[in-house]
């Protein structure tokens, strides 16, 4: 990014732009691992992990354009999606027959500069080349929430400002 500073809204100091974001794994996971929450855990592979064979937890990366950066940076985010076994289960069925399966779930954790009343849907694909070995992206948001706006739409340099205002003082945008 060209320009990497911005003024705070919260505070009124100048701050870093970030424009990567990762969430931590979702707190059932953790409890798990913990043994304060009793379930059984298979890791898959590294960012899934399924949980009493119901449902995996997959984490995946969320971009979103940044209009107006000179650079064309994104906001990246890296969330967590649950996803029902019989959704992985067709999905498997499809595994070698086709070059990418798209995969439906929902993020699992609220999103802190995002209203999150609904479950944000998501799709993301599985695939065998190149570019989908190291992370699943998230290719759509289903629904009309601001957050499926910006993912189609893009936002700006002061709405990333917004954001990481928010995510530095733990507020709501």
């Amino acid at each position: 990014m060209t320009n990497n500073q911005y003024k705070c809204q919260v505070c009124g100091e100048m701050h870093q732009l970030q424009s990567l974001i990762q969430f931590p794994q979702p707190d059932l996971v953790n409890d798990i691992l913990a043994g304060r929450e009793k379930a059984q855990l298979d890791i898959l592979s590294k960012g899934i992990v399924m949980i009493n064979r119901t449902f995996a937890v997959v984490e995946s990366l969320l971009s979103v354009k940044i209009v107006d950066d000179p650079d064309d940076d994104q906001l990246d985010m890296y969330v967590w999606v649950k996803v029902e076994s019989k959704e992985l289960l067709r999905a498997k069925q499809l595994f070698g027959r086709e070059e990418a399966i798209v995969v439906f779930g929902t993020i699992m954790h609220p999103i802190p500069f995002y209203d999150h009343k609904d479950d944000f849907e998501v799709s993301f694909f599985i695939g065998q080349d190149d570019n989908t070995k190291d992370e699943l992206q998230i290719h759509s948001l289903i629904g009309e929430s601001q957050l499926a706006i910006d993912f189609k739409e893009g936002i700006t340099l002061d709405k990333l400002g917004l954001i990481n205002s928010a995510l530095l003082h733990l507020l709501p945008v």
